[in-house]
């Protein structure tokens, strides 16, 4: 004969295992989220440009360039020092492009623009809900 409990009302105390399980699960996506760049150097842009054009009502039907909507945020916050280290800049730059005045960092965030305008999106292939569900 079996004994235990197979069905009937949670306790008190698994419910509150399971809330505190919920929460530290709640904390630590939202720390790493906080903690990482908002882009990196796997295909994340590539990503954010989708939703962007999701959002505007835009769905690709093949492959396209990086929408114009999406550079200013490229330029601004996916910018090199998250993907190099200080000593490759010249001058030792290195910080946040959003720390620096306009007028010093303008030059670099036109070549970054210049560089994602020319460059396709090989994520507008893949299938739409997951982008459909992030832009609405």
């Amino acid at each position: 004969m079996m004994k235990g409990r197979l069905s009937g009302p949670v306790s008190s105390h698994e419910f509150w295992w399971v809330i505190g399980f919920c929460l530290f699960a709640a904390v630590r996506v939202l720390f790493f989220c906080a903690a990482f760049p908002f882009f990196n150097n796997v295909d994340e842009r590539r990503h954010f440009d989708l939703v962007i054009k999701y959002a505007e009502g835009h769905v690709p039907r093949g492959v396209e360039l990086i929408s114009p909507a999406t550079l200013p945020y490229l330029s601004h916050y996916a910018s090199p020092e998250f993907l190099s280290a200080p000593e490759n800049f010249e001058g030792g730059y290195f910080g946040p492009m959003w720390k620096h005045p306009a007028e010093e960092v303008a030059p670099t965030i036109a070549r970054i623009d210049e560089i994602w305008s020319g460059t396709p999106n090989q994520e507008c292939s893949q299938p739409p809900p997951y982008y459909v569900v992030a832009a609405a």
